[in-house]
């Protein structure tokens, strides 16, 4: 088990932007030609597979600046040292099990699934305590958590304030290979955009 983040919005790198650009040739060659690639009796069904492997292989070369990945030991670790740090403030969910949204049937309902979206975002992105650091159950589960702009600027403002010279044990055996720099990194560039998700 881990955890997927995934920035939420736009940002404007050139690998952000050749990222978006691939996806997009995934998805609209996926639409265009959905029908053929799932009828097992189409005559063009093995060239088009293979043409979307292709677009998917392009896909995975390139760099993705809107992910980060952590496991579910690298998370515990991380959530740690952010609290140490004062980045995380600890929270429990408040949203009740029965608040969530049930996910329509039929995802191909554009308009309902706006609806869903809407309604979930309102949830996952609540922020219901004093403290303006992230709050620590939005790394607890994959729900969706959104940790937004200003929860992300509090925290690298937390960062930033760290004595360096007295930062928290764990640090040590992140930082010689650059993940806790990427960490902060990825932070930083979530803060332009929309914040991010934890699934």
């Amino acid at each position: 088990m881990g955890y997927d983040m995934r920035i939420r919005g736009t940002i404007d790198t050139d690998e952000a932007r050749a990222r978006k650009a691939a996806d997009a040739e995934c998805e609209n060659f996926w639409k265009t030609h959905k029908a053929a690639l799932l009828a097992s009796e189409h005559p063009d069904r093995e060239r088009l597979r293979a043409e979307y492997a292709a677009l998917w292989d392009k896909v995975r070369d390139l760099p993705d600046p809107f992910y980060f990945r952590l496991n579910a030991g690298g998370m515990g670790r991380f959530v740690g040292i952010m609290a140490a740090l004062g980045m995380v403030h600890g929270s429990s969910s408040p949203v009740d099990r029965s608040e969530w949204p049930a996910r329509p049937d039929d995802e191909d309902d554009e308009e309902a699934m706006a609806a869903y979206r809407q309604t979930r975002d309102a949830l996952t992105a609540r922020h219901t305590t004093a403290e303006p650091t992230i709050p620590s159950h939005k790394f607890g589960t994959n729900d969706g958590w959104i940790v937004t702009p200003d929860e992300i600027r509090a925290a690298l403002q937390a960062w930033a304030d760290a004595d360096k010279n007295a930062l928290p044990l764990g640090i040590a055996e992140i930082r010689p290979v650059d993940y806790w720099d990427r960490w902060i990194a990825y932070l930083e560039l979530a803060a332009t955009a929309d914040g991010f998700e934890v699934h």
